[in-house]
């Protein structure tokens, strides 16, 4: 599973998570040295895995959803060209 920044931020400070402060968590995130192009790559391959047949627009969408991954729309982009939705 590929965590965005937000989504990660979000793990770490939720009461079904870590519970870690939001200073702490953002901390944590900034310095992780995560490439979060490839954590969009994970994600996406993830979903087109699934069978569920995104298109490259539906895999985007998902990606940078709210309720979804929230990746930027830049690392989305990335991530869909990687999986072969140019």
């Amino acid at each position: 599973m590929g965590f965005s920044q937000a989504s990660l931020t979000k793990q770490l400070t939720s009461s079904a998570g870590n519970e870690f402060t939001a200073p702490q968590a953002e901390s944590a995130v900034a310095n992780s040295g995560a490439d979060w192009n490839a954590e969009a790559v994970k994600a996406a391959k993830g979903y087109m895995s699934s069978g569920m047949g995104f298109s490259r627009q539906s895999l985007i969408a998902q990606l940078t959803s709210a309720a979804g991954n929230q990746f930027t729309d830049t690392q989305a982009g990335y991530a869909a060209d990687q999986v072969g939705l140019k």
